[in-house]
């Protein structure tokens, strides 16, 4: 059996052993693991493909273990098929930094007792980068429920009214109306607030000739832009506003209120979690970002893989 390394880093060599009951039929197991870099950040997979004797009908079994300091543990295992590929994304509150192995077995089927393994090593932990550096050129898609954001604007005059039709802003809050965002792109220090369309706003409105009131659905078709900023593991949104259409105001005046341009503005902190490796804004999670990766820097080509949010934890990413 092939001896193991407790070293945090990725093991360079897959080590074949031997069959229990050596067979001749049985000679060959080839395994591909991806990530070829063997170094898996939050939000990642790692998956392997296996081939064996073409001759023969095979079955496979894949698990994967995790050493704890002092042994290997099965963290995941799939029975005996005939699949040759198996997927595993660790999941960050099961799955604790450190060294894994993915452990790939054949044997011929109805032959139990013949077969042959292979384990090949991988890291799974957070890479050396600051969070801003980290939130760079990514989009972040909300994982909550996207439900419209209702804002009600209690009893207004008809002056003020008029004012906040005109000029910026009706605040969104990341904090109350997170539910009312669908997605949050950051690029070198600006940001991009997409709002859900169609976010619905209440106000009644007096004075003037007649009491009137508003009761919309505005359409946002265009993200909220602003400026952010970083500090630990905390993003500061500000001033991210934009310009939208009122439908309806009913009232003596409302058909000059109708199709009024609103203006919203976005603000408030997000927090990054290196371990659950999400951002949340007023408790609701955005999944790590699966477009607009950074270009790679300065590391001879060759896309970047994703990420976690904090750099803190001392691993280093590998060059390609």
């Amino acid at each position: 059996m092939p001896r193991h390394r407790g070293a945090f880093a990725p093991l360079t060599l897959a080590l074949l052993a031997l069959p229990a009951f050596a067979q001749a039929e049985l000679t060959r197991l080839d395994t591909d693991l991806v990530p070829a870099d063997r170094f898996v950040h939050p939000g990642d997979s790692v998956s392997v493909t296996a081939a064996g004797d073409t001759a023969l009908t095979l079955e496979y079994r894949f698990q994967v273990q995790y050493h704890n300091g002092t042994a290997w543990e099965t963290v995941a295992s799939g029975a005996w098929a005939s699949t040759n590929s198996y997927e595993f994304a660790p999941v960050a509150e099961t799955h604790p930094h450190g060294n894994y192995r993915l452990v790939t077995r054949v044997r011929e089927a109805g032959v139990p007792s013949d077969f042959l393994v292979n384990y090949q090593a991988f890291s799974y932990g957070p890479a050396d980068q600051s969070l801003c550096d980290y939130l760079d050129g990514k989009t972040f898609l909300n994982t909550g429920t996207t439900t419209p954001a209702s804002f009600s604007l209690g009893s207004l005059s008809t002056s003020a009214a008029l004012t906040l039709l005109g000029t910026p802003g009706l605040p969104v809050s990341l904090a109350s109306h997170a539910t009312g965002v669908s997605s949050i792109a950051f690029d070198n220090g600006t940001v991009s607030v997409t709002m859900v369309d169609n976010v619905h706003v209440t106000a009644s409105i007096t004075g003037g000739i007649m009491p009137m009131s508003i009761d919309s659905d505005v359409s946002i078709t265009a993200p909220l832009s602003g400026t952010y900023t970083c500090n630990d593991d905390v993003v500061t949104i500000a001033d991210a506003s934009g310009a939208a259409t009122l439908d309806t105001v009913s009232g003596m005046v409302g058909t000059l209120l109708g199709g009024s341009t609103v203006y919203f503005e976005a603000s408030g902190n997000a927090t990054a979690n290196s371990t659950a490796g999400t951002l949340s804004t007023g408790g609701v999670l955005f999944a790590l970002p699966a477009i607009d990766e950074p270009a790679p820097e300065d590391d001879g080509g060759g896309a970047l893989t994703l990420l976690p949010l904090l750099a803190a934890l001392g691993l280093r990413r590998r060059k390609r």
